[in-house]
């Protein structure tokens, strides 16, 4: 993850950590940080976190709260032009086979929309 993308995601994490937004969706306690991107302290930390799971292309985010016909929310945090690498792309679509949505949003403002609208009707953007 680069620093716009972190930026980006810390001010989503920021709204969902809001009281009043925690009161209408009290749901949002549950979502998460995957830490997949970014730069690791060192080559042994990045083989430790693989033998401990870390999968390559897993989105940033993860709401593990069924709504309508999804089992779970996954959000994949992009800066406006940031691309989505191949291997985001294959492991979307595994996720979306499962029965979960995947969004990418390229900003907290459109990432909270995608919780709101998630979390209220459970419907996501194509």
């Amino acid at each position: 993850m680069n620093k716009e993308e972190h930026i980006i995601q810390s001010k989503l994490i920021e709204w969902t950590e809001d009281p009043m937004i925690r009161l209408r969706w009290p749901e949002l306690y549950l979502l998460y940080s995957i830490p997949n991107g970014g730069y690791r302290i060192s080559k042994g930390m990045g083989i430790a976190l693989k033998k401990e799971g870390l999968k390559a292309g897993m989105p940033d985010l993860h709401l593990p709260v069924a709504r309508g016909k999804f089992h779970s929310l996954y959000i994949e945090m992009k800066t406006p032009k940031g691309p989505v690498r191949k291997v985001q792309k294959k492991m979307h679509r595994e996720l979306r086979a499962q029965g979960n949505a995947v969004v990418v949003c390229r900003s907290a403002n459109s990432a909270a929309n995608v919780l709101v609208n998630y979390l209220d009707k459970g419907v996501v953007p194509c």
